[in-house]
């Protein structure tokens, strides 16, 4: 059976998504003056509670460590942003546990592995507390000039569609 069959199989099941692919076209930060768009790949709710949250589904060949649990380090900023928009797209407060379902890929089914843990506090990073000031502050601030943006030409991410100074970029010559 394939690593997707597996998760239709034996993984979504045990889920209750009340929305897939929701997506926003525009959400307005007005206190940042910047825009999110963008898609969440699932809204589930929480059977006990009714608390909303989303889903997101990771694939690759170490998401799923060889114990059988989901390597979430890196992803809480993301999955802070398919928070955002995926409670615009819906509609309704997100309150439950943002979670990463790993779906591990290797060319033989019993290395492929699926799992499924919690990020507690998803939106934390982008929004900032009383002694940080946040992802969305900070990039909203590079894309107004407000602060100057550092250059790495070499990066995977200099590129027009990651950065809002690609046009004028000190850094790319």
């Amino acid at each position: 059976m394939s690593l997707t069959s597996r998760y239709a199989t034996l993984e979504a099941p045990r889920h209750e998504y009340v929305a897939v692919e929701a997506r926003v076209e525009a959400l307005h930060l007005t206190d940042l003056d910047i825009v999110l768009t963008g898609t969440t790949d699932r809204v589930y709710r929480v059977p006990d509670t009714g608390e909303l949250g989303i889903a997101d589904i990771k694939t690759g060949k170490t998401i799923v460590r060889s114990d059988g649990t989901v390597d979430t380090k890196g992803h809480a900023a993301q999955l802070g942003v398919y928070e955002l928009v995926g409670q615009a797209a819906i509609g309704a407060p997100l309150a439950a546990p943002a979670q990463v379902i790993g779906l591990q890929t290797n060319k033989t089914p019993d290395k492929q592995r699926i799992a499924c843990a919690d990020i507690i506090g998803a939106r934390e990073p982008l929004l900032g507390d009383d002694q940080h000031s946040g992802l969305l502050a900070t990039a909203a601030k590079i894309v107004h000039g407000d602060i100057e943006a550092w250059g790495n030409p070499r990066s995977m991410m200099c590129h027009e569609k990651y950065c809002p100074r690609f046009a004028t970029c000190f850094w790319r010559r």
